[in-house]
């Protein structure tokens, strides 16, 4: 079984939410003032609740490899594992009842990944109950048995070796920052007749706080009770007890419970439960679109010291060290080191300069919080770099008010000039050109450009 969970608020507190709306729409809030008041806090409550980063857990319980996709902008994950149950002890032997098998041990580790790559793992299937000795649980883990490790539970032994329970899978053989020990199973009892036998319980996993509880030791004509698992982790199943007839031992519960011990008859062990491996991840919503205070054409005197305001930055769910970047095209152009002020009113990149030349530029930021983990990319704000001046083509006369002579050039009193430039250009005025005469004229301006 795969399990995908993706929130960003509880469910409890849309239902607050959705009936906090419900009454103020329905007048109970109807005088202005107050209404005022509590519109206000009603508003500023849904900012809180959707003002949040996204956070992604993924759960497998299904024994066996697997690959992990890391997504886009994703560096750190947290893996949660738990190794599987061991079966309980089996039972050939009408006067016997086997132990119960020990519970899968618990680790965690915060995982350096790298974005888009696939990372193995390994979910470990519980023992299985046999009539002789359980068979042990798998470990389960994550990335390698290098980095993090959580151990299987042992099977318990069969009726016919004495029923003791198996050992809990054990944290100090385990890899991660945080680990505790599966339970032991059970003590199987040894009856003195078909009706006596009855089957240690199976040992619990450990969970996300605390090492695993014991199962129950056997007494005659009472099997053991499986353990009952803290926070997170799995029940060790329950001995086998049958008045004399064939019972087996019952399966532990996921992730990492043991199976109970067989009791009276020739039975089984229960089943040792399947491993755990949980993936989680958080990154920061994305920003909203930045916007320039100039543009949308930059020109060579505004690049450089223009700016570029990053607004909803309340609605990222980024805090303060956080680090808000800037892109140009995909590329890093700027970063800032977030403060709480800015997560308020949004942040302004000033003196920013557009690089690659002339052309249209792709403005866009991202969010990377304590982990490394960044956002989506914001919606782009579009800007074009025209920083290269015109250059003059040609200039050619198109018209003079007197006569015109190519070899001495003219003697007119006017010329109409026609300069042609490599783009078009706006706001060119006389101040723009300058005269150069030869010979004996003297007076010339430029009176008109047009």
């Amino acid at each position: 079984m795969v399990l995908n969970i993706r929130y960003q608020i509880s469910d409890s507190y849309k239902t607050w939410v959705k009936g906090y709306i419900n009454r103020v729409m329905n007048g109970y809030y109807c005088d202005f003032t107050k209404y005022l008041f509590f519109g206000g806090f009603l508003f500023g409550s849904l900012t809180d609740l959707f003002s949040q980063a996204i956070t992604t857990t993924t759960s497998y319980t299904t024994s066996g490899g697997f690959s992990f996709s890391v997504p886009a902008g994703i560096n750190s994950v947290t893996v949660d594992c738990w190794g599987a149950g061991g079966a309980g002890g089996g039972n050939s032997s009408a006067s016997k009842g086997g132990g119960g098998g020990g519970g899968g041990a618990y680790s965690r580790s915060v995982i350096t990944v790298t974005p888009l790559s696939s990372v193995p793992f390994f979910v470990g299937q519980g023992g299985t109950g046999s009539f002789s000795v359980g068979f042990t649980g798998q470990d389960s883990w994550f990335n390698s048995t290098g980095t993090i490790v959580a151990k299987g539970g042992q099977g318990g032994f069969d009726a016919q070796s004495g029923g003791a329970p198996g050992p809990g899978g054990s944290s100090s053989l385990g890899i991660g920052l945080t680990k505790f020990d599966g339970a032991p199973g059970g003590n199987g009892v040894t009856g003195s007749g078909n009706i006596n036998a009855a089957g240690g319980g199976g040992g619990s996993s450990a969970g996300t706080g605390n090492n695993g509880f014991p199962g129950g030791d056997a007494f005659p004509s009472s099997p053991g009770l499986g353990g009952i698992s803290p926070a997170g982790g799995g029940n060790g199943g329950n001995g086998g007890w049958n008045n004399g007839n064939p019972a087996p031992g019952f399966s532990g519960i996921a992730p990492g419970g043991a199976g109970g011990g067989a009791g009276s008859g020739s039975a089984p062990g229960g089943n040792g439960a399947n491993g755990k491996v949980i993936i989680t991840y958080t990154q920061p919503s994305v920003t909203g679109i930045p916007t320039a205070a100039a543009g949308p054409v930059i020109n060579a005197q505004e690049n450089a010291v223009f700016s570029i305001v990053v607004p909803g930055l309340s609605t990222t769910g980024a805090i303060a060290g956080d680090i808000l970047t800037l892109y140009q095209n995909g590329i890093s152009l700027m970063t800032h080191l977030l403060t709480s002020g800015d997560l308020t009113s949004g942040y302004t990149f000033t003196n920013v300069t557009l690089t690659g030349g002339d052309g249209s530029k792709s403005i866009t930021t991202t969010v990377t919080n304590s982990v490394g983990n960044v956002s989506l990319s914001s919606s782009a704000l579009t800007l074009s770099l025209d920083a290269t001046a015109p250059t003059v083509s040609s200039i050619v006369t198109a018209s003079t008010t007197n006569s015109w002579s190519t070899t001495k050039g003219t003697a007119a009193s006017s010329v109409t000039f026609t300069v042609t430039f490599s783009e078009s250009v706006t706001g060119v005025d006389a101040t723009d050109f300058s005269i150069t005469t030869t010979g004996s004229i003297t007076g010339a301006a430029v009176t008109n450009v047009t």
